[in-house]
């Protein structure tokens, strides 16, 4: 189980666009789920509980499974530009 999806700048601002006006059985879901987005140029996140994370990104994804249901896992989609490793 998914409890923490974690994004890019790219992907979040599409699906925050889309998913707060959504309906179906997957929009309750998005809408509600702690989400992490990293972005050094993100100025703010409006959808739902959302974290803008920046910097180590090895240390903040930690943290935010640290923060989400125990034994829960994290999972990163979306595209544009990747990080460099």
């Amino acid at each position: 189980m998914v409890t923490v999806p974690i994004w890019g700048a790219f992907t979040y601002v599409g699906w925050a666009a889309l998913w707060p006006g959504a309906s179906g059985p997957f929009a309750k879901p998005m809408n509600e789920i702690p989400k992490v987005v990293f972005s050094d140029s993100l100025a703010c996140a409006d959808w739902g509980e959302t974290t803008i994370a920046a910097g180590d990104l090895a240390a903040a994804v930690k943290r935010a499974l640290r923060r989400a249901v125990p034994g829960g896992c994290g999972t990163g989609r979306g595209c544009g530009r990747p990080a460099p490793a």
